[in-house]
């Protein structure tokens, strides 16, 4: 008895190490920054400067039939927006994958 549980607990323990070494973040960051720029690609060395342009993108993707989760990371600083920005189905994830909008690491977003 002694024995299998400590191959049970050896078992969990690799599985638990194989799970956090893995890249199994597949997830698309798209990045969003005050000072980028809305003819820049997303990523975090040419962000976009608005939401409603992540937002846009993520829509093209969506169209092409994405299979990953989304994450768009709002850079920190002040978002000023001239009209609001609607969301609707087609924005969210689609049951398996999901469409999260966050603030970076340690920073504040204020829109």
């Amino acid at each position: 008895m002694k024995m299998n549980k400590t191959i049970i607990q050896s078992f969990l323990t690799i599985l638990l190490l194989l799970l956090s070494s893995c890249d199994s973040d597949s997830t698309l960051k798209v990045y969003v920054s005050p000072s980028g720029n809305d003819s820049n690609n997303g990523s975090i060395e040419a962000p976009y400067q608005t939401i409603s342009k992540a937002r846009d993108y993520i829509r093209t993707l969506n169209k092409a039939g994405r299979k990953q989760n989304i994450e768009v990371i709002l850079s920190g600083g002040t978002y000023f927006i001239n009209e609001a920005i609607v969301f609707n189905t087609v924005d969210g994830g689609d049951g398996q994958n999901s469409v999260i909008y966050r603030s970076a690491k340690d920073e504040v977003a204020s829109i």
